[in-house]
């Protein structure tokens, strides 16, 4: 799936958290936590902080939307610590060299790394307190589909894949796979609000599903994040192509 840089920065940095970045930069200015009041002026803390809440949430933000892209059919608890890790090693040796360098507070290696890693914990825990596991991770805000009403309460999440089974809709979902009695054009008439196509008559794929594809016997797939194979019929080969869904540099070597 290709992504513009312009893309990419909108669905990871959202308005919201860049108003956030302001917000709490303006208030760990004021406040002075960790020694910072003791050791540099307004302006010092200033630039301080918005040097560290800058990187920290990119880097965390990083980290959720790799997750949530690479991991999106595992559960919840286990994304959050997979991308609290993934934001700890990848901001902490960042945050030890800006601490050294702008001579910020001095704090053991080991305890910067419990305050690093709590940043995306405390996140996902307000996250599943306040608005439930179902809602989207900080990258995505689409609309919720009418789908989603049908599921189990467990099984409402960023939706992946629908296919027919039989008389049924099989709908998979970052939080797992439901069965629903119903028509596929009807259950295609209820994905309000998510980007995605029909590949198939029996098929249909969000776009953020879809990591690559691949040829097997003159047959043409999508992979999946969560390591199905989708084919794509030769009624639809042409427009999913035009739309990008294909990406070479992604299709593995048969």
């Amino acid at each position: 799936m290709r992504l513009t840089l312009g893309e990419l920065v909108r669905r990871i940095l959202p308005p919201r958290i860049l108003a956030s970045w302001f917000l709490v930069t303006v208030a760990m200015t004021v406040t002075g936590p960790f020694s910072t009041y003791q050791q540099f002026g307004a302006l010092g803390r200033l630039a301080y902080w918005a040097l560290v809440l800058g990187v920290a949430i990119l880097f965390c933000a990083l980290a959720f939307y790799g997750v949530a892209r690479w991991c999106a059919a595992h559960a919840f608890w286990l994304r959050l610590l997979l991308a609290s890790a993934l934001f700890t090693a990848l901001f902490l040796p960042v945050q030890w060299i800006i601490m050294l360098a702008l001579r910020g507070p001095v704090m053991g290696l080991g305890h910067m790394a419990l305050v690093v890693a709590a940043a995306p914990l405390t996140l996902g825990l307000v996250k599943y307190l306040w608005l439930g596991p179902e809602v989207s991770w900080p990258h995505q805000s689409l609309p919720r589909p009418r789908i989603l009403d049908r599921l189990s309460p467990e099984n409402r999440g960023a939706l992946l894949h629908l296919s027919v089974n039989d008389h049924y809709v099989e709908v998979l979902t970052d939080r797992g796979k439901s069965q629903i009695l119903m028509r596929f054009s009807d259950a295609m008439c209820e994905l309000d609000g998510v980007e995605g196509m029909q590949v198939h008559r029996s098929h249909w794929v969000a776009r953020d599903a879809v990591q690559g594809s691949r040829r097997q016997n003159g047959k043409l797939f999508l992979l999946l994040i969560d390591g199905s194979k989708v084919p794509v019929s030769r009624g639809f080969q042409q427009a999913v192509t035009e739309r990008g869904y294909l990406d070479a540099s992604r299709r593995p070597n048969e």
